[in-house]
């Protein structure tokens, strides 16, 4: 049963069949303006081929098959014809006659071919007949404009979608200054919008994929002189010859024209990208807020049961059936309660004193750490700042008793900052001045560049000067 299941399959991919709607070449003899569309017609026909056909027949060669059914965007293009594959758009070019696969997508097949047919009865009257794109070219042209116009499309209609997701969430989480869309126990309106995006967004990513794989495909083209030249099957058809490599400006600039659009796509679908983008890392710092809340809030509990328990822990010890001759005394009960509750409120305090130093002391840091970020992204400046004015140097450019000689104050960097027109808080001030300050002496001089390059610090030494007697094998020039 296994074997014959295998044999069946086997012959199945062995016999596949391909639907093909074959276009061929309009006669040189011109039909009356009102017969163009059912004369163009006319040179249609439906055809079913084996892969063995498509080699026999319509001379492919067998490497070929493999690109009609590959995934990505391919415009190949051989000495006799040329493939293409947009998907779904795929088919194969000769110069007088073109044949489109429909087995993928059929409305997008009957699309391609309306488009060629209308394109090419465009062409037929005599006073514009001899100027007229070849027959592959107007299929190549109707090739782009058709994926184009589909990749366009498709990006409107994702772009609204997302929009309307975009809406939709800001309006649920009250980002449009309103309260929001009330959230029902097990949801709301604003983690169905965040579905909707997390959806939206994945089909963009297949947009731009595709977006970039066409694009690809037109610069790989555009890069190749022959691959352009070979586009011109009419001419090699006609006068037996290849056009001249250099002789391609019709098909450049249509290449160029639609890898331009290409391009704008693109970069519309990363801006969309980018949108979803940030909207989805605020809905995260938005829960990561709530989920802190929640934990401060839980915290605070914590803190209020502990300071509870000592209350609890009090009354326990005088609470007990036994008699130790302190419950006759009238006034002990409610000394004994004033201290349980004030030892209870003095641990809770400090409990959420602590929590606060601890705030406090990661705010500090993260000061700290923007005050480095924005010394360091400061340092070159206040360092040619300083040897600009000559206030810094080493004592081979510095005459003794020069200015570069003197040592260089913290006020001094801050004047020099401010008229380089580099504004520091006191903070980033003090940091810069200890990325400058190596030595810790409290001054600026030759000393600290001494110290910045010594060995210890790990920087580079200074590069020498090349010589040939450095390299015995290497002569002098």
């Amino acid at each position: 049963m296994l074997g014959r299941v295998l044999r069946r399959s086997l012959s199945t991919v062995r016999e596949r069949v391909y639907h093909i709607r074959e276009l061929r070449r309009l006669p040189d003899d011109m039909p009356s303006p009102r017969d163009l569309v059912a004369r163009a017609s006319a040179g249609v026909r439906s055809i079913e081929a084996t892969p063995r056909m498509l080699v026999d027949t319509f001379s492919l060669m067998p490497r070929d098959l493999r690109l009609l059914s590959s995934r990505g965007a391919t415009l190949a293009v051989r000495e006799s014809y040329f493939i293409f594959r947009f998907p779904p758009l795929t088919g194969c070019v000769r110069h007088d006659r073109c044949l489109l696969i429909s087995d993928e997508s059929r409305p997008a097949t009957g699309a391609l071919e309306r488009r060629i047919v209308l394109g090419l009865g465009q062409y037929r009257p005599a006073s514009e007949r001899a100027g007229a794109p070849p027959f592959e070219q107007q299929v190549l042209e109707a090739v782009l404009a058709e994926t184009t116009r589909h990749k366009q499309h498709r990006f409107a209609r994702l772009s609204f979608l997302t929009h309307s997701a975009l809406a939709d969430s800001e309006f649920a989480s009250g980002g449009t200054g309103g309260r929001g869309a009330p959230g029902g126990l097990f949801g709301s309106p604003r983690e169905a919008g965040m579905y909707r995006l997390l959806t939206l967004a994945n089909s963009l990513s297949v947009l731009e994929s595709d977006v970039n794989r066409a694009h690809s495909t037109l610069l790989t083209l555009l890069a190749s002189d022959e691959d352009m030249a070979h586009t011109y099957l009419s001419h090699r058809s006609e006068r037996g010859a290849a056009r001249s490599l250099d002789d391609h400006v019709d098909v450049e600039l249509m290449l160029e024209s639609y890898a331009s659009e290409h391009a704008d796509l693109r970069d519309r679908v990363a801006a969309l990208q980018e949108v979803v983008s940030t909207t989805r890392i605020r809905e995260q710092l938005r829960l990561s807020n709530e989920r802190n809340r929640i934990m401060r809030l839980e915290l605070i509990l914590g803190f209020g049961t502990t300071s509870l328990a000592l209350s609890a822990c009090v009354g326990g010890f005088f609470g007990m059936n036994l008699d130790s001759g302190i419950e006759s005394s009238p006034h002990l009960l409610w000394a004994v309660s004033g201290a349980a509750v004030t030892a209870s409120s003095v641990l809770f305090a400090g409990l959420v004193l602590g929590v606060r130093r601890f705030n406090a002391e990661q705010g500090r840091q993260v000061l700290a750490t923007a005050s480095l970020e924005q010394s360091l992204a400061s340092l070159d400046t206040a360092y040619y700042a300083l040897r600009e004015r000559g206030l810094l140097g080493d004592d081979k450019e510095s005459e003794p008793g020069s200015l570069a000689s003197t040592p260089v104050s913290k006020e001094v960097l801050g004047d020099v900052l401010s008229s380089a027109s580099v504004r520091l808080a006191p903070g980033e001030l003090d940091e810069l001045w200890t990325l400058l300050d190596t030595n810790d002496d409290g001054v600026l001089s030759a000393a600290d560049e001494v110290c910045a390059s010594s060995p210890e610090s790990g920087a580079p030494d200074e590069p020498k000067p090349w010589r040939a007697s450095d390299y015995p094998g290497v002569r002098s020039l």
